[in-house]
Formats: C-alpha cells, structure tokens, sequence
C-alpha cells in the first residue's frame, strides 16, 4: 500500500457496489475483523471504520457510507434540529426578502394600511367552527372497504335528518379518536387548516345547516358548522395583500428601489477570485457594505442547502459565473438585513412550523432507514452498512433523499477518508 493521508471527500456519486460484496462487508464486523485496534480507514464523528471493515467499497460508496454514518448519528443523538437550521434560515431569508419587496411596493403606491384594512372588510377571510363526523378509509383500501364507509356515513346522515342530536350521532359514528367525547367538535378551522375538500364544504354551509356526506382523503365525512366570524385583520395581513392589491403594477419601482439600495455594496473582486475553486477560508469577505458584511462563509452556508447538482455546478463554474453567484448571494444578505432593520420579521409560529416540518421528514427518512435512538458505535455501524443497499422501495427512496442532503450532514459530522492511492472507480 501507498503513503496513507487523511483526505476529506466533500463529493457524492452513485453507488457502485455489488450486492455480494456488501454481503461480505456487513459480515467482517461480526468476524471481529474490525478492532479497534486496526487502522482507521474512515471516520464520522466519533464512528470509526477499519480498512478490513469496508472490505472492497470504492471511494464513493465510502464517501456515501459516511454520510449515511452522520445522518444515522444525528438520529441516534436526536440532533435533527442542528441539521435543519440552515434550511429554515434559507427560507426565512426567502420570506423576508418577498416582505421587502411587499412593504416597499405598498409604500411606493401609497397604500397604507387604513385602505388594506377597508378593502379587507368587504370580504374577509372567516375561522369556522366546525362539528363531524368521519368513517375513515384510505385510497388504497378496496372498494368494498370504501363502499361500507360510505354507507355507514349516508346511515350517520339520515339519523342527523331525521332529528336525531349531531354530538350523540358523532359519538357513535365516528371512527376519529375522541370523538365521543367531543361530540365531534373540532378546534376552530381557517383557510389551510384542513384539507381542502373539508375546508370547502364547512366554508359553504350557513351556520347550523350539515353537508351531504364529503369525501377526502381521509375517508367519509359528515359536517355541521356551529360558528363563522371573520379573521381579524391584523393577524392575516401579511398573506392577504396579494389578494387586496395588485403589487405587479409597482414591480418596476421596486426593482429601482432596490438598484439604488444595493449600490452601497463593494464587492472584493479579488476575494471573490481568491474564493472561485477554493472554498475553505471561511473569513474571507466577498462583500461589504456600511455595517455589514458577506463572508465565504456564508455563502458556505447556503451551498449546504442546494441540491448536491447545483452545489456542483456553482463549484465547477467559470470565474465571471461565480462571480454573478456571488454578488447576487451578497445583494440578497444585504436586502435581508435591511429588511430587519426596517422592522420586518418572520413570525416565531412560522419558523417553529418549517422546523417542525423538516425535523418530521427527517426522522421519517430516519425511520425508513432503521436508523433509531441507537447507543452504540457498533449499532450505527451496522444500520449505515445496511442503508447502502436498503430493501425495499422506501428505504431506497429514502437513502437517495439523505445522500441529497450530503453537503448538510457534512457540515455537522465532516466524512473523513484516510486514502492509500486508490483512485474512484
């Protein structure tokens, strides 16, 4: 074997192993092939792989297996949260940058918030306040299946027709947890709080009047509107406007706006050359402006959250390309920081609901991969081995949404590969 140096792979590619040689690979622990003793061949974190324990896995599947290895890690470690941070970031900036576009355009127009409000009183978004009853069946479920839930919801119905009392029909009907002693009731409803089939047919009813039996695709449904009172405006401001005014009309104001704004900025040409191909002087400042800055850094950050194809693509660009990527990547952290400085922000529900989201999918990846509050390196191990050749279509699915996340799961556990002159088949 050649000289042995630490190398660090920040790459991906498909996996190119044969199943036979998997097989050999996932038995060499078991054999206590894998000492601790022997020579580290790859690390995660605090997880360790012997030359002997990936057996004939080329360099990408190594550089997959890590990866695997530190999304099972953060599983295990329950860090899911850390993962997802910059995602979240990414779209609050997003956010805010359409609200400073959306604030600057009303001022521009002349639109308070007085002529928002009037216009927003003629027709108002409403809450409901909803009882139902539900028979659940799923798409897949056979016909005969779907059939007796539909029957038994038109039998719900007839009853309700025919005098009988709502929560006492829901209570007995309804196959949703807790719906006996609730009668029914459900926590009251706006646009976006159910799915959409639900949504229209409470939003058509008259309060007191019940709906023909509804299909979603939840199953059957029976529903009763009990209360309707408009949203106050305050709290639905910032989704209505587009409704209440056409903002295109003041797009071309905006962007002048914004032109004069961004003139503030002096971008480091020679950063921004010094950082095309080499992206590892986190403190190099590719932009400046009066009292901020845009840093490698950041823009490090960012290429953690784009599709390992993009990631690639701004990597490989030619200088001028880069360089574009660059000072608009610093226009748009420096339009964000205006953006707080003016006032704006993302509400806390919102940023707690697209964390909530991305840790949810996460740990469903996690789930689909075996990967589980695991206590020991050997267990990680194991499960990550397993994960590079998944049975089944979802674990396949899942294992290529995960090495999708490859830039990310690296900024939190690097994959560290000690090569000996082995080129990547």
């Amino acid at each position: 074997m050649g000289q042995l140096s630490n190398v660090r792979i920040p790459g991906w590619g498909r996996l190119l192993v044969l199943p036979l040689v998997l097989s050999l690979v996932l038995l060499l622990p078991a054999c206590g092939s894998g000492s601790s003793s022997a020579p580290t061949a790859l690390s995660v974190g605090g997880i360790r792989y012997s030359e002997l324990e990936l057996g004939l896995l080329n360099e990408r599947a190594r550089h997959e297996l890590g990866v695997l290895t530190g999304f099972a890690l953060l599983a295990a470690q329950d860090e899911f949260e850390e993962l997802v941070r910059p995602f979240v970031e990414r779209e609050t900036r997003s956010i805010l940058l359409q609200q400073l576009r959306t604030e600057i355009a009303l001022e521009l127009g002349e639109v308070d918030d007085r002529a928002l409000e009037e216009l927003y009183a003629a027709d108002p978004e409403h809450e409901l306040v909803v009882r139902h009853l539900v028979r659940i069946v799923e798409p897949w479920h056979s016909e005969v299946e779907r059939e007796a839930a539909r029957t038994a919801a038109e039998e719900a119905l007839a009853k309700i027709r025919g005098g009988a009392d709502f929560s006492q029909i829901a209570g007995e009907y309804s196959e949703e947890p807790g719906a006996p002693e609730r009668g029914g009731l459900l926590e009251p409803g706006r646009i976006g709080t159910w799915v959409n089939e639900f949504w229209e047919a409470a939003s058509a009813l008259e309060v007191g009047a019940v709906s023909e039996v509804v299909e979603s695709p939840y199953g059957y449904h029976v529903i009763k509107l009990e209360g309707r009172r408009p949203v106050p405006f305050n709290e639905v401001r910032d989704r209505v406007i587009d409704r209440l005014i056409d903002l295109s009309l003041f797009a071309e104001l905006v962007d002048e706006w914004i032109e004069e704004k961004t003139s503030l900025i002096a971008f480091g040409e020679d950063a921004i050359s010094s950082a095309h191909g080499d992206l590892s002087d986190r403190d190099l400042i590719l932009a400046e402006w009066p009292g901020g800055t845009y840093k490698l850094s950041d823009l490090n950050c960012h290429l953690s959250t784009v599709d390992p194809e993009s990631r690639a693509q701004i990597e490989n660009s030619s200088l001028p390309e880069f360089g574009a990527i660059v000072r608009a990547m610093a226009r748009n952290h420096f339009l964000v920081q205006l953006a707080r400085e003016m006032g704006l922000e993302v509400s806390a529900d919102e940023e707690g609901r697209l964390t909530e989201e991305r840790i949810t999918r996460y740990e469903s990846l996690a789930a689909d991969l075996g990967f589980g509050q695991m206590s020991s390196s050997q267990a990680i191990k194991s499960a990550a081995l397993r994960a590079l050749q998944p049975s089944g279509q979802r674990a396949g699915l899942a294992r290529g949404e995960v090495l999708r996340l490859a830039a990310a799961i690296d900024r939190i556990y690097p994959v560290v590969i000690t090569a000996a002159d082995r080129s990547v088949e």
